[in-house]
């Protein structure tokens, strides 16, 4: 028998090894598909999460609307952007989401947008795309903290340098009751994104919370409001935000901010106007003015 020597099994050792290429991640699927349709030179604004869609437009313009969302850029922008994305893209179960950001939440539009997303990434190619979405679902319109937490958790642990699917962890957390798992999700977004706004506001959430929190901290609920303020955030493009900053101002006894700012908040239109947190806030703040004058 020939005598086979050392340098021959190496080599076909080598050969061997060559043809068996590593079994696909979901995260190289999701990044296949999104290099193969993304624009050249699209801006992602450090939001690394994929953008499921074949329509290069799209790509850019969802990451647009991201950045609008957590920085509180222009509310009619916003929904100009998602309306274009659903005429580009009617199979882009994102593109419904977004759209439902600024729909109240106790309205049938609301709901329907929701789950027309939910239903479309059913089938939709990118896990992300499926889960974020399905994570959507279940916090927004079931109240399944369980199930959301286990699709945005595979998110983060997907893209754990994407700054926006750690918030979303910290946002179940939140919903839950869980103050100190929201808190470090939170802090681990602003610190993958420096500049998310959002972030900001989310940590001060937490130090605002009197209810069952013994995190209450009024000091540090007004020093990261004011950091959100300083990365973009502003109350005339979110009356959410706007009814925010007024409580964080009442909690902090700055009497006279609350009622400048509400003053400015009410020229914004009949949203701030017909605001009757707005108004409680207004209300306790004379109250407790009243009661602190000697």
């Amino acid at each position: 028998m020939k005598q086979i020597s050392i340098k021959t099994i190496l080599l076909s050792m080598a050969v061997a090894t060559s043809g068996c290429s590593a079994a696909k991640t979901a995260r190289d699927i999701d990044q296949a598909m999104y290099q193969k349709y993304q624009p050249e030179n699209l801006q992602s604004y450090n939001y690394v999460l994929p953008v499921g869609s074949k329509v290069p437009e799209v790509h850019q313009l969802a990451n647009d609307l991201q950045y609008s969302f957590f920085n509180y850029q222009d509310k009619s922008r916003y929904e100009e952007i998602a309306e274009r994305i659903t005429q580009l893209d009617p199979s882009y179960p994102s593109a419904y989401l977004m759209k439902s950001f600024y729909v109240p939440d106790d309205t049938p539009e609301y709901k329907a947008l929701v789950t027309k997303a939910y239903e479309l990434s059913q089938e939709h190619p990118l896990e992300s795309e499926r889960n974020m979405v399905q994570a959507d679902y279940h916090l927004l319109i079931t109240k399944d903290y369980d199930k959301a937490l286990k699709h945005f958790q595979q998110v983060a642990n997907m893209y754990p340098e994407s700054a926006i699917a750690i918030w979303c962890v910290g946002m179940v957390y939140y919903y839950s009751g869980q103050q100190e798992l929201a808190l470090n999700a939170y802090q681990k977004s602003v610190e993958l994104n420096p500049n998310l706004a959002k972030g900001y506001e989310s940590i001060s959430w937490i130090y605002s919370n009197k209810k069952n929190n013994a995190m209450f901290d009024k000091d540090m609920a007004l020093k990261y409001l004011n950091m959100a303020k300083e990365k973009g955030a502003n109350a005339k493009n979110d009356i959410y935000y706007a009814e925010y900053e007024a409580y964080v101002y009442y909690i902090n006894d700055m009497f006279s901010k609350v009622e400048s700012s509400i003053d400015e908040y009410y020229t914004f239109g009949d949203k701030y106007q017909n605001s009757e947190t707005l108004a409680n806030i207004l209300k306790w703040t004379k109250d407790k003015q009243t009661s602190v004058t000697p």
